[in-house]
């Protein structure tokens, strides 16, 4: 399949169609490397990973598999690492325990290394409201970051990423966003309004405290997601920072309202409630960590993680799963 480009679909549904051809795209330019050069000797939840990247982000227009592991192509003919062939080898998925929730929930990653692979980034299961799982040290999905990739997407500097803004706004609050993230987030807003109308109590928790700032985190060298205007801060003084509670773990990340949080979410939004270093008032555009979420959330409605007596589920096979989900902006 000379190129591999595929067309972006409009809707997390598009998903299914592109995990079942997946295992057949790959650039016909690429010498023998991972897999000869296909895709298709990959475990089933890398494929499912590069295919949530590629249903959230339009900018990426290939994959390809090389000898020293998988790249993707963005615009602009820019190759961003997926995995190194080492990492591929060194941790390969078992796809038996992708169904296997207690499995999947009894992951870690290295607190000392929060700049990882995209394949690491999308490694820790995100559950979306209404469930919130404990959040033991190591736990904290969407918290680990490939910055290569955000870079190629957003821009690498400040200048940069302040060309690919956008304005919106959150209950009339102005909002400077990266582009898509803007759009997402008026969805968002849009999701909310007669939420609010019909619950009042709900307007104090959506005060916008900022989207776009190019700093780092508080406490970190790292460059904060506010850096890339995909984040935005509401209502710091109702839901705080770990750093600030001193509270290992608090407890507005079982009772923060799940309508705020599910609005949120179905716009591609992560909450940093759900990380051992909690973050309430943080919620970060990450649509290929909730493209994920949803698919093996089908995935277990369909009886594939066997605790519900349903016929199990594979992930080579999803013909009978279609996620639900919203617009990817």
């Amino acid at each position: 399949m000379k190129g591999c480009v595929w067309r972006h679909p409009s809707r997390w549904g598009g998903l299914l169609l592109w995990l079942l051809l997946l295992p057949l795209c790959c650039t016909a330019e690429t010498g023998p490397g991972v897999g000869n050069g296909e895709l298709s000797g990959l475990s089933a939840e890398d494929r499912i990973n590069l295919l949530c990247l590629r249903s959230a982000y339009p900018q990426i227009r290939a994959v390809e598999a090389g000898s020293d592991g998988i790249w993707l192509r963005l615009e602009g003919e820019r190759r961003v690492l997926y995995a190194s062939a080492a990492e591929l080898a060194a941790h390969p998925y078992d796809d038996a325990a992708l169904l296997d929730r207690e499995q999947r929930l009894a992951r870690r990653l290295d607190t000392a290394r929060m700049d990882v692979s995209l394949r690491a980034s999308m490694h820790l299961p995100y559950l979306p409201d209404p469930e919130r799982a404990a959040t033991p040290l190591g736990y904290s999905p969407g918290r680990w970051r490939s910055y290569a990739f955000l870079k190629a997407l957003y821009g690498a500097d400040a200048a940069t990423v302040r060309r690919g803004l956008g304005g919106t706004s959150l209950q009339g609050r102005k909002v400077r966003m990266s582009g898509a993230a803007a759009r997402a987030l008026a969805a968002v807003d849009g999701r909310l309004r007669e939420a609010v109308r019909q619950r009042p109590e709900l307007k104090p928790w959506l005060v916008s405290a900022g989207g776009f700032l190019w700093r780092p985190i508080a406490g970190e060298q790292r460059l904060s997601p506010h850096s890339f205007g995909i984040a935005i801060d509401l209502s710091p003084q109702r839901a705080p920072y770990w750093r600030w509670a001193k509270v290992e773990r608090h407890p507005l990340q079982q009772s923060y309202d799940s309508e705020i949080v599910r609005a949120f979410e179905a716009e591609g939004f992560i909450w940093g409630g759900k990380w051992h270093e909690y973050d309430l008032m943080h919620f970060e555009y990450r649509p290929e960590i909730m493209a994920k979420a949803r698919l093996l959330r089908q995935l277990e409605m369909a009886g594939g993680d066997g605790r519900d007596g349903g016929t199990a589920a594979s992930p080579h096979d999803l013909s009978g799963v279609v996620p639900a989900g919203g617009s990817n902006g």
